[in-house]
């Protein structure tokens, strides 16, 4: 008996399979706001936010495993943690532990976007510290990458600029798939013969340790 194949049927799958979105799950304090709205309208993917302005590094972290369940090869999963909150410096064995577990999920397939803690000028020793961590964690796999949110010189508290940075080089990261090489850390460069009209936006990548303040 000959095969009959039901072409509006084999219509249906193709648009369905096309349509399918890639997913980016995001975990971030206050520097992710914005960041899922800009990712749905810059790019194919859909963004599931679990962004928390004023949580800790807890809180935000709550019930990941759940939130990245059944991830593929195509997915990301973004933690977006810059701000550098009094107990975690006593936790930070836990807050590194969280990030590793996310790292060395079994089988794991999903991308990843980690950034550091931003300095604050007053616990600048203990950000440094953690943040050497975080970056030994991105050095694991190709598909990890490290977003370094210290710029130097000029501008390093320029909380609107440290934004943008996070919102662009994230949704960037994920549309071109990561391609090119991983556990960058991305620094903006000033030095004192830059013009006084830069605006902030031309950065420089880098492999080099992180340095110390």
């Amino acid at each position: 008996m000959p095969i009959i194949i039901n072409k509006s049927r084999l219509h249906n799958e193709k648009i369905k399979q096309k349509t399918k979105n890639n997913s980016i799950v995001i975990f971030s304090d206050s520097i992710g706001q914005e960041l899922a709205s800009k990712i749905i309208e810059k790019t194919e993917f859909q963004a599931i936010n679990n962004c928390k302005p004023d949580a800790g590094f807890q809180n935000i972290l709550e019930n990941y495993g759940e939130k990245i369940k059944g991830l593929e090869k195509k997915d990301t999963v973004a933690v977006l943690i810059t701000k550098y909150e009094s107990s975690l410096y006593h936790n930070q064995q836990k807050y590194i532990k969280l990030l590793n577990d996310i790292v060395n999920q079994p089988c794991r397939k999903f991308n990843m976007i980690i950034t550091g803690l931003r300095y604050n000028g007053k616990n600048d020793n203990e950000i440094h510290h953690i943040n050497n961590q975080i970056l030994n964690i991105a050095k694991v796999s190709e598909n990890i990458k490290f977003l370094d949110p210290n710029m130097r010189y000029k501008n390093t508290r320029n909380y609107k600029l440290l934004k943008k940075f996070i919102i662009e080089n994230t949704t960037t990261s994920i549309d071109r798939k990561f391609q090119g090489s991983s556990s960058l850390r991305f620094i903006k460069y000033q030095n004192e013969h830059t013009s006084s009209s830069d605006n902030g936006t031309n950065f420089l990548t880098t492999q080099e340790p992180i340095q110390k303040r």
